[in-house]
C-alpha cells in the first residue's frame, strides 16, 4: 500500500505533490527547473513528465493523464490518477506464456567505400571496423539475437542512411564501431561514447519531431503540434540516453576484462548516429591508428577477434538485463 501523500485541490481536481509522494514511498525523484522535466524512478520503472504536459513517459509508452501536470508553490503536482502508474500493482494471475520477439540490434561498421576513415601505415579504418563488426554480428546471431548490419561490404552509407536502418528495423540497440586517429601519437586506448546532454535541447527536439512522427500505442491525440512533439522527443531521448550510458559502460567493462587495452575512456558526444537514432545508441572507438601500440594490436587478426568477442559479450550482458 502506498504511503499517503497530501492531496491538494487545483481547479477542483485532486493533485499530488510528486516529490512528497516519492519521499514517502522510497522512490527516487529528480526535477530540472530549466527544462521543467520531472523524473521519478520506482517499482514500475520510470515516470517522466513535463510541467504543463498532459502525458508522461514510462520508458516504453506515452501515457495520457487526466489533467495537466502543474507547479503549485514550487512543487510539481500530478493528477491523483497518475498514482496507478507509480505504485506496484497487485500481483496478477499467471497468464499463458507469450513468445516475445527477439531483441533487434543494429551493428554499424563506420566509413566504407570512398570514405577510408583513419589511415595508418597499411591499415585503413574502414577495413578494420568491418571485420570486427562482422565478428560482433556473428557472435550476436549465435546468441539468438536478430542482428542487422548497416553495411556488409566495402560500400559508403551516408550517416542518415545508417540511422534509417535502425528505424526501419525497429532496433532495440544501435552500436557503431570505429577506430580513432589523433595529431598526438601518444594518445591511445579504447573509448565508448553515448549522447551528450547538450544535444537534448528544444531545437533538436523540434527538428527531430519534424522528421518522423512519434509512434505510441497510447498516444491517440494530435502530435502535429510542434511543441507537443518536442516535449515527447525530449522524454524519449532522455530515456534512450540513460540506457545508452549503461550499454556503453557494459561494453567498455567487457572489453577491459577480455582484451589487452592500454586505456579505457567513457565519454559523451554529439555524433550524428547517436543524436538521431530512435533507440539506445553507442559509438565504440577500438583504439588509435595513429598510436604505434594500438596500431600494432589492431593489425593482428587474433586481436580483432578478441575485440569482436568482447564487444559482443558486453552487448549480450546488457541485453540480458534489459529483457
Amino acid at each position: 500500500m502506498a504511503a499517503a501523500a497530501p492531496v491538494s485541490k487545483i481547479d477542483g481536481a485532486a493533485y499530488l505533490p510528486l516529490e512528497t509522494l516519492a519521499r514517502e514511498n522510497g522512490l527516487a525523484y529528480q526535477y530540472d527547473p530549466i527544462l521543467k522535466n520531472a523524473l521519478l524512478t520506482g517499482p514500475k520503472g520510470i515516470f517522466k513528465t513535463h510541467v504543463g504536459a498532459e502525458f508522461a513517459w514510462d520508458g516504453r509508452r506515452l501515457i495520457r493523464l487526466e489533467r495537466k501536470v502543474c507547479l503549485s508553490d514550487g512543487a510539481v503536482m500530478v493528477p491523483e490518477s497518475a498514482l496507478e502508474y507509480l505504485m506496484p500493482a497487485p500481483t496478477p494471475a499467471p497468464e499463458p506464456a507469450v513468445v516475445s520477439r527477439p531483441i533487434r540490434i543494429v551493428i554499424d561498421a563506420g566509413h566504407g567505400g570512398h570514405d577510408f576513415g583513419a589511415i595508418s601505415r597499411g591499415l585503413a579504418e574502414k577495413r578494420v571496423v568491418l571485420e570486427v563488426a562482422r565478428g560482433v554480428w556473428q557472435e550476436l546471431e549465435k546468441a539468438g539475437f536478430r542482428v542487422r548490419m548497416t553495411r556488409k561490404g566495402d560500400e559508403f552509407i551516408p550517416l542518415e542512411g545508417r540511422v534509417r536502418v535502425a528505424g526501419d528495423d525497429d532496433a532495440d540497440f544501435f552500436v557503431s564501431i570505429h577506430a580513432n586517429a589523433s595529431l598526438s601519437k601518444s594518445l591511445k586506448g579504447f573509448e565508448t561514447y553515448y549522447l551528450s546532454e547538450k544535444a537534448d535541447d528544444e531545437f533538436l527536439a523540434q527538428n527531430r519531431a519534424g522528421h518522423e512522427p512519434f509512434r505510441s500505442e497510447t498516444a491517440k491525440f494530435d502530435l502535429r503540434n510542434n511543441e507537443l512533439k518536442a516535449v515527447v522527443w525530449d522524454l524519449k531521448q532522455e530515456d534512450n540516453r540513460r540506457r545508452s550510458v549503461n550499454l556503453a559502460e557494459t561494453i567498455g567493462r567487457s572489453v577491459e576484462r577480455s582484451v589487452s587495452i592500454s586505456n579505457r575512456r567513457f565519454r559523451s558526444a554529439e555524433f550524428f548516429v547517436l543524436k538521431w537514432t530512435d533507440c539506445p545508441a553507442v559509438l565504440v572507438e577500438m583504439g588509435y591508428l595513429t598510436n604505434d601500440e594500438d596500431e600494432k594490436n589492431l593489425k593482428q587478426p587474433s586481436y580483432r577477434r578478441q575485440m569482436a568477442h568482447a564487444i559482443a559479450e558486453g552487448i549480450i550482458q546488457y541485453a540480458g538485463r534489459a529483457r
